[in-house]
């Protein structure tokens, strides 16, 4: 499968261009985020495709996607977004830490894998969010993962040309790992918030 995709894309490059074909990317990737297509997929393609220079594109379409969606869904979409989320309870809670804690509940819940990227993104769109806190923290809190997926894709273009560095396989794996600890920490983290603000939460409604 990642020798179909590399000898595509290197194909596809060769045909229409480099720059055609990172906006065919970035497209995907905006247009992408509206639907839920995976964006670590994605990610993934960035770098077995573009190498390296897969990380900027990967990064800023993300970006560019993630705020199509939050003008959708805060100016075109609330009601619906808000009759699917009040269904579940960790959304409800994720909403209430995002009122309490803006900026900060973006950048542990875009870190932490508690809910898919594009949920995330409709919930905030219904908060009182401002739109720079809202790119501030996606951009920053999904950058070490996607970092690493472009990684990824890099590592499997160079495995499959038979160029990989001594040890590039080994720090590879120390950043999986390290990025994988980091994210249980951030999700204990952020499930304490959650349940600190639920507590909050009931502590209001039993008073009242």
């Amino acid at each position: 499968m990642t020798a179909y995709i590399l000898e595509s894309s290197t194909l596809y490059l060769e045909q229409v261009g480099i720059w055609s074909a990172a906006l065919a990317v970035a497209i995907i990737f905006v247009f992408g985020a509206l639907v839920a297509v995976p964006r670590p997929l994605l990610s993934i393609i960035c770098g077995l495709a573009f190498g390296w220079w897969g990380l900027p594109l990967a990064v800023v379409s993300a970006g560019f996607g993630a705020a199509l969606v939050f003008v959708v869904g805060r100016h075109l979409l609330r009601p619906r977004v808000w009759s699917r989320l009040k269904r579940r309870r960790l959304a409800q809670a994720a909403v209430r830490a995002v009122e309490l804690e803006g900026f900060r509940a973006v950048l542990l819940l875009r870190m932490s894998p508690l809910l898919p990227s594009s949920v995330q993104s409709y919930m905030f769109s219904i908060t009182s969010l401002t739109f720079t806190q809202y790119i501030a923290g996606t951009v920053l809190g999904t950058l070490p993962a996607i970092a690493l997926q472009v990684w990824t894709g890099t590592l499997g273009r160079a495995v499959l040309a038979g160029e990989v560095a001594p040890g590039a396989m080994v720090l590879w794996s120390f950043g999986v790992v390290a990025l994988i600890v980091a994210t249980f920490l951030i999700g204990a983290r952020i499930r304490l918030v959650l349940a600190a603000d639920m507590a909050d939460e009931g502590e209001r409604r039993a008073a009242a």
